[in-house]
């Protein structure tokens, strides 16, 4: 039978779901499992659209679900002579990647809902579960139940000092200072506006999840990164 597959949106960007047997020997069913694509997954929670990085890898590595479970189809001969897929569905998978892909990673999507809750809560990872039909972790709301308790008491005991750095930081501001980020220069979380002022170009900045100059986790990619760190 042919693959049938299922266009989502989601977080900017489209995913393909399909049903395919796993082949493998000692595989639990026979039955069709529920696939992604590990790149187009790996695109949506880090961004990255043509070329892997390696951050999906590493996140099924400490996602306990997964091991194991990730599908490799290297090169189609291969793939096809082993038996993990026919020639048809080879093709028919091919024909939703982009030109410059020669083997395929699959993931399924009960896995992939996993790894989001792995990953912790960002725009991309809750768009994600949302969009496979997954539940919305417990342990996303008792943390930020937490956090938010924490801000709650670190303005109150903190109301005093906050108003003398947002003086100094006026101040700063004012001289012209020495550019980039605040909140970096300061080592703690940027606010996320464009870092700007004199001596940009010379401060080198960097996100702490790419080294990018863009967040990875925007539903648009498009925004300051939020986790701007001086290096």
């Amino acid at each position: 039978m042919a693959l049938q597959f299922t266009e989502i949106a989601v977080a900017g960007q489209t995913i393909h779901i399909f049903d395919m047997p796993d082949r493998r020997p000692g595989a639990s069913s026979s039955l069709p499992i529920r696939w992604m694509f590990q790149m187009e997954l790996e695109d949506v929670l880090y961004g990255n659209a043509l070329q892997s990085t390696g951050a999906v890898y590493r996140l099924l590595q400490r996602t306990p679900e997964a091991k194991g479970r990730a599908l490799c189809l290297r090169h189609r001969s291969t793939a096809v002579g082993s038996g993990l897929c026919t020639e048809a569905e080879w093709d028919a998978m091919m024909g939703h990647l982009h030109s410059g892909v020669r083997s395929i990673t699959l993931v399924p999507v009960d896995v992939a809902i996993d790894a989001c809750a792995t990953l912790g809560e960002t725009t991309a990872s809750a768009a994600l579960i949302e969009a496979l039909g997954g539940e919305r972790p417990g342990a996303w709301g008792e943390e930020s139940e937490e956090e938010e308790e924490g801000e709650e008491e670190g303005e109150e005991e903190g109301e005093g000092e906050g108003e003398g750095e947002a003086d100094e930081e006026a101040e700063e501001e004012d001289e012209g200072g020495d550019g980039g980020c605040r909140a970096a220069q300061r080592g703690s979380t940027c606010t996320g506006e464009p870092c700007s002022g004199p001596g940009t170009a010379s401060l080198a900045l960097s996100c702490v999840v790419l080294g990018s100059d863009w967040c990875a986790f925007a539903a648009d990619h498009s925004v300051p990164c939020v986790m701007w760190v001086r290096r």
